[in-house]
């Protein structure tokens, strides 16, 4: 997308960190950054089926206390997580405060201590669907959610223990 701005193609683009830094940095102006602008939406959101959910229950514990431990690491370990960054995204030294940028952002506002799935943000995706699916009109945001693994692991202390 950044490319394409630059060769004029194109007059505006959505884009994500840390494209963005860039951007801004070569001059480009930023419309909106959504993660300053208190849209409440699904991000990163984990999905089961119900039925799933139901018959291995244990194994999906299991998978929040690893993604969990995941983001408990990346806040806690900030050299090792900017430097996968960078060679994930194949960015050298001279991307290095983009990268910094990037980490900051997430850190501080995507990723949460306890993954508690958003009502707020259930009911936005809704509202965005209710033109296309009649269903979606005044369906309970908490009918779509299942808290109990995250619930059951927040009451233990389990996600404190990982900040301690």
């Amino acid at each position: 997308m950044l490319i394409s701005l630059q060769k004029g193609w194109i007059d505006a683009a959505v884009v994500t960190s840390p494209t963005d830094f860039i951007a801004e940095e070569n001059g480009y102006g930023i419309l909106a950054d959504i993660a300053d602008m208190r849209l409440y939406t699904l991000q990163s959101t984990i999905a089961v089926r119900r039925e799933y959910l139901r018959g291995q229950e244990d194994q999906a514990a299991r998978f929040v206390k690893g993604y969990a431990e995941a983001i408990a690491y990346i806040k806690k370990n900030k050299n090792e997580a900017v430097n996968v960054l960078k060679k994930r995204l194949r960015m050298d030294a001279t991307h290095d405060k983009h990268i910094e940028k990037t980490y900051q952002r997430y850190t501080s506002k995507y990723f949460d201590s306890v993954p508690y799935v958003s009502i707020q943000g259930v009911k936005t995706l809704l509202e965005f669907l209710e033109n296309d699916n009649p269903k979606a009109r005044g369906a309970d945001p908490a009918s779509f959610i299942d808290a109990r693994i995250v619930r059951t692991l927040d009451q233990s202390g389990f996600f404190k223990k990982l900040y301690e």
